[in-house]
């Protein structure tokens, strides 16, 4: 070898060493970045945006913040995948042999690819990253469990992951095989110029720790996200709950939650027996535009229902997204964070639940609604809790987001009239049915449906109140033209609230607020009640689906519960919870007369006797309550993830 040519085993072409180095490890960079861009877009822009104040928009996250706010979400992750570990590669390169380097960056890139892999799964799966004992419970459950794990997991992302893995170690050998015949090239010259694609990286640096915003969670690197989910672990905190059996699991949840055992013996118990049940699900309407309490002028039809009706005067939907919500009205159960892989996951008729005991009874299930670009998603979680029918109205290749009120009002009309015939076939017909409506008009932002540019907001609701006001009086018109009105169970609740600040800036931003939880709920039975009655205690809709199989004396399936009927007095003792990490970053529960709430963004933590949250209602989050605050709601999502997966694969393969 010519003595003036550098040599690699001799150490000299450290340069060399160092390009190789880095070519391993981009493919781990980019892993990096990719995992924090899907977290952004994924819900953490619209977190962030609400934690800090600023006025989201959930169609469009990325108008949210300027560029160069943005990038400030990435200021750590830049810092280190491009500048620290970099900088560590090119010490190393001075002290190792070209194969032990890249030996080494292999085992660290492949490390850092597993981490961002397994995280990406937990935040789909769960919402966040994995703390230690959750790790520890997804371990010995994947071992025990194997066949429930591949099926709760799926086999794209263990693909996906093996792929990425095995590519990583191709371009290892191949970077030490063809880097030994570049020995021959000028490394003093290149090194020389390597130092210029430093001033890019520097400058990128610079511009994303410019921006102000108060610092947030997702501010932090992915790893300093991971390790700080790894070692925060409060007492009683997350609990072990995949070595449960069946009946240990629904027993630690009544007694954890302080939840009521269902019960056979209640006074309303088969008070509704052979009835039909009809329930109108308003979209987006909050208790504080639809008063059920109050005198419900311009509502004739909902007067007359509510004046026969048990009304639940503090109910509150159990998630502010509408498909999570639906999902506890007709399962009684909180609804999984893994929505999307859930609605994949399962087949039909899999899922305990109102309809699925209707069914049991011998009753027909229909859901009827107005058909979007989204609508597949909803109709396969439709179908796994018991829906026998869903009626839509056309076609349409956009969500209702991006639609005139004109044409909402269209499609909801095309799948109302479709109910209306079925409605009359099965009264003619003497069928016992569970019909459920969920008509789209009243999304918000609540359109001007009166036509004369209403720049009141909730006089814009009220005229959609009205509006659909007279779509349930067509329906009441059928039932009693066929007689069976005193026979029929009524209910109509709202699915959630205002969730941003682009459907009212109204709301409070980056806390749990009434405007957004709170919700109308009424029973109506007319056949059973002349008067109102009104229950003061704090509902869910989780309790919805056992008000309505109590009242008709249905038991079957009825195991997995986690509601109580309204009436059920012990339901004030119990935990009760709400979820918004996904589209507002917050979440709590209500326990003993007081509201507790986390926002997973900003860490903050808060209790309140009222569902409305200021700066004097924060507690520390390293103080007792604020342990407390998260590790209630960890130890839930956990005992929440374990119960619908187990409680569905009961119903496909029977009981362990």
């Amino acid at each position: 070898m010519d003595s003036g040519r550098p040599s690699i085993a001799s150490g000299q072409a450290w340069v060399l060493k160092w390009l190789c180095g880095l070519v391993v490890w981009a493919p781990a960079a980019l892993t990096t970045i990719y995992l924090k861009s899907v977290l952004l877009y994924e819900g953490g822009l619209l977190q962030a945006g609400a934690a800090v104040g600023m006025t989201v928009n959930s169609r469009h996250p990325f108008r949210i913040f300027t560029p160069i706010q943005t990038l400030s979400f990435f200021r750590e992750d830049i810092l280190i995948v491009f500048l620290a570990i970099p900088m560590a590669l090119f010490l190393l390169s001075r002290l190792l042999s070209l194969r032990w380097l890249i030996a080494v960056v292999t085992a660290f890139s492949a490390c850092a690819i597993i981490i961002a892999a397994v995280e990406r799964q937990s935040d789909l799966l769960l919402g966040d990253f994995l703390s230690y004992p959750l790790l520890m419970d997804g371990v010995w459950w994947g071992l025990h469990h194997s066949g429930d794990a591949a099926a709760y997991i799926g086999t794209k992302a263990p693909v996906r992951l093996l792929i990425l893995i095995l590519m990583l170690l191709f371009l290892a050998v191949a970077i030490v095989r063809v880097a030994g015949k570049a020995s021959n090239l000028h490394w003093s010259g290149i090194a020389k110029k390597l130092r210029w694609l430093l001033l890019p990286v520097l400058l990128l640096t610079l511009l994303a720790w410019l921006p102000t915003l108060r610092t947030v969670r997702l501010h932090r690197s992915i790893y300093g996200m991971v390790i700080a989910k790894l070692v925060d672990s409060p007492g009683g905190g997350m609990q072990s709950f995949a070595r449960l059996t069946n009946a240990e699991l629904i027993g630690r949840y009544h007694e954890s939650e302080s939840a009521p055992v269902f019960d056979r013996l209640a006074p309303w118990w088969g008070a509704a027996k052979d009835f039909d049940v009809f329930i109108y699900v308003l979209e987006t309407e909050p208790a504080q535009v639809l008063d059920l309490t109050g005198n419900l002028d311009g509502v004739p039809n909902l007067r007359w229902l509510r004046d026969h009706a048990s009304v639940a005067t503090r109910h509150h939907t159990a998630s502010v997204v509408s498909s999570r919500a639906l999902f506890s009205i007709l399962s009684s159960c909180y609804p999984p964070s893994d929505m999307p892989a859930f609605s994949k996951r399962f087949q039909p008729f899999t899922k305990p639940g109102l309809l699925s005991s209707a069914r049991s009874a011998s009753y027909t299930t229909g859901i009827y609604a107005p058909r979007d670009s989204e609508f597949g998603h909803d109709s396969n979680v439709f179908r796994a809790l018991g829906a026998e029918s869903l009626t839509t109205g056309e076609n349409q290749p956009l969500p209702y987001e991006m639609t005139s009120w004109q044409q909402r009002q269209l499609f909801d009309e095309q799948a109302a009239e479709r109910m209306g015939r079925d409605l009359e076939n099965y009264i003619k017909s003497n069928v016992r049915y569970v019909m459920v409506f969920l008509p789209q008009i009243g999304h918000a932002p609540w359109a001007d449906v009166a036509g004369g540019n209403e720049p009141d907001l909730r006089k814009r609701a009220r005229a959609i109140i009205a509006l659909q006001d007279e779509w349930i009086g067509k329906i009441l018109n059928i039932i009693r033209g066929g007689q069976r009105l005193d026979r029929t169970v009524f209910v109509v609740t709202g699915d959630h609230g205002i969730r941003t600040r682009q459907e009212d800036p109204a709301l409070p931003s980056g806390v749990m607020d009434d405007y957004s939880f709170h919700v109308p709920f009424m029973i109506s039975t007319p056949g059973l009640r002349s008067t109102p009655q009104y229950i003061e205690r704090l509902t869910s809709h989780i309790d919805m689906s056992p008000s309505i199989l109590d009242l008709l004396g249905i038991s079957e399936g009825r195991e997995w519960e986690q509601g109580s009927p309204v009436w059920e007095e012990r339901v004030q003792r119990r935990r009760t919870y709400f979820f918004a990490d996904d589209l507002m970053g917050v979440s709590g529960f209500y326990q003993n007369d007081k509201f507790y709430m986390q926002n997973r963004v900003s860490g903050m933590t808060a209790v309140s006797s009222a569902m409305h949250f200021g700066v004097g209602d924060t507690v520390p989050e390293d103080s007792e309550a604020g342990r407390n605050i998260y590790g209630g709601l960890e130890r839930m999502v956990g005992l929440e993830q374990t119960w619908n997966n187990r409680s569905s694969v009961q119903t496909l393969s029977g009981a362990r």
